[in-house]
């Protein structure tokens, strides 16, 4: 699935379906989308190594984002999210708004896009008690579940 994976090789035919579906995850999870946009040449490859083996960067991204690697060739995509050259990086926040955009830079800058776009974390005790509410409007019980994102 191209959502965890960058490899050029795994380039969607059908983008705006995984696009869709990372934005559902993204509102799942309290994270933004990241579309990593990318051809078949050295600048592109560039961005892909750094997304993939800057410790820094990856990081953010395993924590904080769902990401999507979007081909070049889809034109109609590019145009929507206003990408205008390759390799490029859009990222989104969970409703669909395109709140950073930025041509591939070295991986400090990467990093620092990311860092900024990230979703404030929630609070505990915020989610408990809105998940209680619409447990006693809806008159149904509330489960706990607790878990890490590693």
């Amino acid at each position: 699935n191209c959502v965890a994976v960058i490899a050029l090789a795994c380039l969607q035919a059908d983008s705006a379906a995984e696009i869709a579906a990372a934005l559902e995850k993204a509102r799942d999870d309290n994270r933004r989308v990241l579309l990593a946009w990318a051809s078949d040449d050295d600048p592109s490859r560039a961005l892909a190594e750094i997304l993939r083996k800057n410790s820094k960067v990856s990081r953010t991204i395993l924590y904080e984002y769902v990401m999507v690697q979007v081909a070049a060739s889809q034109k109609d995509l590019a145009a929507k999210y206003g990408v205008s050259g390759m390799p490029a990086l859009t990222i989104l926040a969970s409703d669909g708004t395109v709140l950073g955009l930025a041509a591939a830079l070295d991986a400090e800058s990467v990093d620092a896009l990311l860092v900024k776009h990230r979703c404030a974390p929630l609070r505990a005790d915020d989610v408990l008690q809105a998940a209680r509410d619409k447990a006693v409007a809806e008159k149904k019980r509330v489960l706990l579940v607790f878990g890490a994102p590693w």
